[in-house]
């Protein structure tokens, strides 16, 4: 029987999910063909075998959320440390299912091509250009694809002389637009819009998550979502919508997962 590493939690300020997705996956995984080893990452990053009962485990308000991973505090009731040897040793296969940052941008995936360890999802470098937005909307824009308008900002410019960064995007980037952290997800740190003082102020929450930051002109359509599975011949699953909340501002974190 295969024994399938689950890894969850993480650094990042998707944490939280992260945990979310990890018990969704788990009880889908067909026992009878592969032992579970549950792994969650502190957001200090330390490894724990995770062996508390993640069963039903599907809100955020669930106090397993936060109690499952130790935390600063020491080992607790659940929860075993796990050296990087003791994970290699125990399983065969590396499911990571960490968001963000720390998970989702290669750093995990770079660990375990270093290990020859066997792992689900993308390599280094697709995850690396495909986390961070900015690279990301280079390589389409070197592509031909269209793109509404965009500009990049370092936090270092922008605590410097913010009047003249803000100057700069307003010259670039019509209203109204989105401001992101150029390399998080789950809508963390996301703002929309329509003035100056906005900007600024969602600025000055972007720079608190990664050190660079992305302004996009907003767009209106629809928004779809296709999964690949495969590597040199990649199957695409059917075609999902995602529609909103009539009166949503946009798919913000609370409408994602609340």
């Amino acid at each position: 029987m295969k024994r399938l590493g689950i890894l969850f939690g993480g650094r990042s300020a998707e944490h939280e999910i992260s945990i979310l997705s990890a018990a969704s996956i788990m009880d889908a995984i067909d026992t009878s063909k592969y032992e579970i080893i549950p792994v969650g990452i502190s957001k200090n990053g330390e490894w724990f075998h995770i062996t508390a009962d993640m069963k039903g485990l599907n809100s955020l308000d669930d106090i397993r959320i936060r109690t499952l991973i130790p935390s600063g505090a020491g080992p607790m009731q659940g929860a075993v440390p796990l050296s990087l040897s003791e994970f290699d040793r125990t399983t065969d296969f590396a499911f990571p299912v960490l968001h963000g940052p720390f998970g989702e941008d290669g750093s995990v995936q770079g660990l375990f091509e270093m290990m020859n360890k066997p792992y689900g999802g993308c390599g280094v470098t697709s995850c690396a250009l495909s986390m961070d937005k900015l690279l990301t909307k280079e390589i389409w824009r070197q592509a031909g694809l269209p793109l509404g308008r965009f500009a990049g900002i370092l936090a270092a410019d922008f605590q410097a002389d913010p009047e003249r960064e803000l100057s700069r995007i307003e010259e670039t980037v019509p209203w109204p637009a989105f401001v992101k952290p150029a390399n998080m997800g789950s809508s963390v740190g996301v703002a929309k819009v329509s003035d100056r003082t906005g900007l600024a102020a969602a600025i000055g929450v972007a720079i608190g998550y990664d050190r660079r930051v992305i302004i996009e002109e907003a767009t209106t359509g629809r928004e779809l979502e296709i999964a690949m599975l495969g590597n040199d011949r990649a199957e695409a699953s059917v075609v999902g919508e995602i529609v909103i909340q009539s009166g949503l501002e946009f798919y913000d974190y609370d409408a994602k997962y609340r």
